[in-house]
């Protein structure tokens, strides 16, 4: 990188020197007599400033009373589910399950037999925190293939976030925003 752009300014420095006039021909000897006159001196060329000694300045932009249009950031949350659909179930792998209930077991202290599922869906995250930021942290920006699983017991309701491979958290703060829905083959 740095070898690039020492060859970028050396390329950049040739060019503006090349591209100059020599000002000086009107005191010098006349073109084609082949020798200078005694008082004659060679101009010494000032260094070319490079990128880095001289700041570039900043671009400004009058306003033009309209605003330039940007284009629409895409929503790709779904919207909620409707009152009468239910959530999806049977699409988190057995071993992955296994874990996610032997977790809820040790926190809750109940059975696995009192424990219900409510959800097991695959599910793409909008972000590697998988819907359940916690603050102070920083997460990858991409899609995150996943599960969302929620258990249920008695007197209280675990909701998990899962990865594709199977590492899991329990989520106590989720987002607003529910995952996208995992399309089929993907």
């Amino acid at each position: 990188m740095r070898k690039g752009t020492a060859l970028a300014i050396a390329i950049l420095a040739l060019s503006v020197s090349a591209c100059g006039s020599d000002d000086d021909d009107a005191t010098t000897s006349p073109r084609g007599s082949g020798t200078p006159d005694s008082g004659e001196h060679t101009p010494t060329p000032e260094p070319t400033p490079t990128a880095e000694e001289e700041p570039m300045p900043e671009p400004t932009q009058e306003p033009t009373g309209e605003e330039t249009p940007t284009r629409p950031v895409p929503d790709l949350t779904p919207a909620p589910p409707t009152p009468g659909e239910r959530p999806v179930t049977g699409e988190v792998p057995d071993t992955h399950m296994d874990a996610v209930i032997a977790d809820a077991v040790e926190r809750s202290g109940a059975s696995a037999e009192d424990l219900t599922v409510v959800r097991s869906q695959a599910v793409q995250w909008s972000d590697g925190s998988l819907g359940c930021p916690e603050p102070g942290q920083v997460y990858t920006q991409a899609i995150v293939d996943g599960y969302w699983v929620e258990l249920e017991t008695d007197d209280e309701h675990l909701d998990y976030r899962l990865r594709h491979d199977g590492s899991f958290r329990l989520c106590t703060s989720p987002s607003t925003h529910p995952p996208l829905k995992k399309q089929p083959g993907t």
